[in-house]
């Protein structure tokens, strides 16, 4: 049988069933929930976001989700929730803070409250039962030309409830992002903060996550980690390998036929570029570009534009299929730069020809 009870505020609903009891129990939702060790009678692991969540008090617990997302708040993501606990129990976890976005084209002044903080795991009343996860906070951003706070900014994990044998774990911190001159602050923000003095993305494209990456030179495989440091390179080629050299660059979430750039900027010398176009499927793509390596060190760069949406653009379609830019335009490119060293980068273009930056995966 299942039963639905709300929480004290009324504001989440908590499932517990009665059969399969001696199942493990469920993670926390989202991708940093609560993780669980199997077979094991422990009390619930806490959410992660920005922070892991904290440890248990009194006794053993599963482990906590991992960390994820980055400071920029793009996408837009929430917080995840505590995993549950036991296995005889059916005692589940909190649900992690939501995601709230405030846009605004004059200003922004807070003078109340805005929370996206998790919930608490539940707390059985039966002696010696274990208590659920909690869950992680979520994520507040306020984007606007001048933003003024003298109220409160809350994305927090919440606490452990005191169960009959120990506590399950608690929830990790949640984002906190705020762009814009900021004027008179005086208020309060908790959870990890970070600041820009410009407004930058609002909404990213949801059906576009582009990635290009320079695979192999030579073939020769490039590290996962490369360094682009000419005193320590990452690929070294035997003094026999001879011209034209082969650059494998893979793509992901990208048009196939998208013209593919590779440029090779050697220590001493001009630029060498080479063109050729990607193979496969939108998910999954690759170019093979045959080139001339100018001898000695250098750093090699792929780069790609592509269309944000490969549909025409109407008065139905949604922000979140092309994006939006801060000044109300919708994106209309995408250009990806991959390098043999530094952080992939993605620039967003809008039709007028305005440019963002965004740091692929950070």
């Amino acid at each position: 049988s299942i039963s639905l009870a709300p929480v004290a505020d009324g504001s989440i609903w908590v499932i517990s069933a009665s059969a399969n009891l001696t199942e493990d129990p469920g993670p926390g939702l989202g991708p940093g929930g609560g993780k669980v060790t199997p077979q094991a009678e422990l009390h619930g692991g806490g959410g992660a976001y920005q922070g892991p969540g904290g440890a248990a008090f009194g006794s053993s617990a599963h482990p906590n989700g991992d960390t994820y997302g980055n400071s920029l708040l793009l996408p837009l993501v929430g917080g995840s929730g505590g995993g549950g606990a036991g296995r005889t129990q059916a005692v589940g976890g909190g649900g992690g803070g939501g995601a709230i976005l405030i846009a605004a084209t004059s200003g922004i002044t807070l003078t109340g409250s805005i929370a996206a903080n998790g919930a608490q795991g539940i707390n059985p009343s039966n002696a010696g039962a274990d208590a659920g996860g909690s869950g992680s906070g979520g994520a507040v951003r306020l984007v606007a030309p001048v933003v003024s706070v003298s109220g409160s900014i809350s994305a927090v994990g919440a606490g452990s409830l005191e169960g009959q044998s120990g506590w399950g774990r608690e929830g990790g911190r949640g984002r906190v992002r705020i762009e814009g001159d900021i004027s008179g602050f005086s208020g309060t923000i908790t959870g990890s903060q970070s600041t820009s003095s410009a407004p930058g993305i609002l909404i990213l494209p949801a059906n576009i996550l582009p990635l290009l990456t320079i695979s192999s030179v030579g073939g020769l495989a490039a590290p996962g980690a490369p360094s682009g440091e000419l005193l320590n390179p990452d690929i070294v080629f035997d003094p026999a390998a001879t011209n034209p050299m082969a650059v494998v660059v893979d793509a992901q979430n990208l048009d196939p036929e998208t013209l593919v750039t590779v440029d090779v900027r050697p220590e001493h010398g001009p630029i060498v570029t080479a063109s050729g176009a990607l193979v496969g499927t939108v998910e999954t793509s690759s170019v093979t570009i045959s080139m001339d390596l100018p001898a000695g060190a250098g750093v090699l760069f792929a780069r790609a534009v592509n269309g944000v949406t490969a549909k025409t653009v109407t008065a139905s379609t949604s922000f979140s299929e092309t994006g939006l830019a801060p000044n109300g335009e919708r994106f209309a490119k995408v250009e990806l730069m991959a390098a043999l060293g530094g952080t992939p980068q993605a620039v967003y273009i809008t039709p007028s020809g305005r440019r963002f930056l965004v740091p692929v995966g950070k």
